[in-house]
């Protein structure tokens, strides 16, 4: 029974790494890189919806290039938990697309330095879960 609970545990979930404290965002799976783009989205100015993030976003026409603050900095402008919420969203989009990952759903493991305050650790936390990753795991460098 247990290793049949064990294949059908890999076959649902997917054990990823999620780096958010860098200049480039990174998925990492079996230590291998993804997926890594630049924590920035572009968004239309009159309805705030995102059009596009990282790379695509520096070079999309016509939105707004907005900075995403995963330290509980807020843009003047853009409320933090929404555009890092559909970054992340969108950053797991592009890891599927690679076809390097298995399974159904991503648990996450989020490492942090040290020196990352509490409310810091909230932030990241509010922004997972307005993101609907189902499990996800903070660890402590």
């Amino acid at each position: 029974m247990s290793k049949l609970r064990t294949k059908i545990d890999s076959l649902l979930w997917c054990d990823v790494e999620l780096d958010l404290i860098s200049t480039t965002i990174m998925i990492l799976y079996n230590g291998s890189v993804i997926v890594e783009e630049p924590p920035i989205v572009a968004i239309e100015p009159n309805t705030q919806k995102v059009l596009a993030i990282g790379k695509e976003a520096m070079q999309y026409d016509g939105g707004k290039i907005v900075q995403v603050y995963f330290n509980g900095a807020n843009s003047e402008e853009y409320n933090t938990l929404d555009i890092g919420s559909v970054f992340i969203r969108e950053l797991l989009c592009k890891a599927r697309e690679t076809k390097r990952l298995r399974g159904l759903f991503y648990r996450l493991a989020i490492p942090l330095p040290s020196y990352i305050t509490h409310y810091q650790q909230r932030v990241i936390e509010s922004i997972l879960e307005k993101t609907g990753v189902p499990k996800y795991s903070i660890v402590h460098r």
